[in-house]
């Protein structure tokens, strides 16, 4: 009896422990972006001041992103893995640079545009490799991904035209660019895929899963939205 109200409060503890750990990772997360975006919004005020744009720096990292393709057909993931970062490195900046000078609505479509077409470039360029191991995977994970885009922009669409008033007084962040499956959850996919390629199969999967229930909580909240509440 003693030896299980032992080893039930060492449980305990070390689930306490966990929870500190987690909660030390979160702070440590919050002071390193905090570095990086000072050292972002610098970057972005030297390259405003020499005149470049935002949409030229969207463009560049975009071209370099799409190289991952060349070195992922060789299998070189080493060097796809780092046109793949400049790419979001730039993501990053463009946004740096315009808030600085002007947001542009073009501007916000191109860096729309791209970051889903170099999203679904990098999954094709895994499905090209090794295309007996990876191709149903990719093929599974581009049909999630296209199911999730096309009901946020979707969503997005309607939203813009009749937003609710409830929303409207808020001005939160809107629903579907919430939660789960978001630009850093895909790229931290296919960051693990360049470190562990073997592995692509399963994290393809994974992520083209959560992507369709992302897909199908966009649709019943539409539905909430659109339906039930205009009822109401």
């Amino acid at each position: 009896m003693q030896e299980d109200v032992k080893s039930t409060r060492n449980n305990f503890v070390n689930k306490l422990h966990n929870l500190r750990f987690i909660f030390f990772i979160g702070e440590k997360r919050k002071v390193v972006r905090k570095g990086f975006d000072k050292t972002l919004n610098k970057s972005a005020k030297k390259l405003n001041e020499l005149g470049i744009k935002a949409n030229y720096i969207t463009i560049i990292g975009f071209i370099v992103g799409l190289f991952s393709l060349n070195f992922l057909s060789y299998e070189n993931y080493f060097y796809a893995l780092i046109c793949i970062l400049i790419n979001r490195l730039f993501d990053f900046l463009d946004g740096a640079i315009a808030r600085i000078s002007e947001v542009t609505k073009f501007g916000i479509f191109i860096d729309t545009l791209f970051d889903y077409i170099f999203y679904a470039a990098v999954i094709f360029g895994f499905a090209f490799t090794r295309s007996e191991h990876n191709a149903l995977a990719a093929a599974f994970l581009l049909f999630s991904l296209f199911c999730f885009s096309c009901s946020m922009l979707s969503y997005a669409l309607i939203d813009n035209k009749n937003l609710l008033e409830e929303e409207k007084k808020k001005k939160e962040t809107p629903f579907y660019l919430k939660g789960i499956i978001q630009g850093y959850e895909v790229f931290c996919a296919i960051v693990l895929a360049c470190l562990f390629p073997r592995f692509f199969p399963i994290i393809a999967v994974m992520v083209g899963i959560l992507c369709l229930i992302k897909a199908i909580s966009v649709i019943i909240k539409a539905y909430y939205n659109f339906v039930i509440l205009q009822k109401k």
